[in-house]
């Protein structure tokens, strides 16, 4: 359905959306992928989508940013509880850069 998803290992998970409007042809619609339900293989927590952090902030211990599709939130079984990809977007997570849950 123009989007792909996959592991790297249990330490890493990527999400791409192919799903847009293309400017060119003029034909499809900017339809975001909800990653809820998703299998990551990823250990229960808050992640940072990588794609949306500074170089800074991938290097340190800083926070996630503050805005929309900054975080996805993983269960219990590995399984994505909160998360989205944008239209022509990506998400990419590390274990690295992850808060436990409460």
């Amino acid at each position: 359905d123009g989007h792909v998803a996959f592991s790297i290992g249990k330490d890493a998970f990527v999400a791409l959306n192919r799903n847009g409007y293309n400017n060119y042809t003029e034909l499809g619609e900017d339809i975001w992928w909800d990653l809820a339900g998703v299998s990551t293989g990823l250990p229960e927590g808050v992640y940072c989508n990588m794609v949306e952090m500074s170089i800074s902030m991938k290097l340190s211990a800083l926070p996630c940013p503050d805005r929309a599709n900054a975080t996805v939130r993983i269960g219990p079984r590995g399984t994505i509880l909160e998360g989205s990809v944008e239209p022509y977007g990506v998400v990419a997570m590390h274990t690295r850069h992850s808060q436990k849950p409460d």
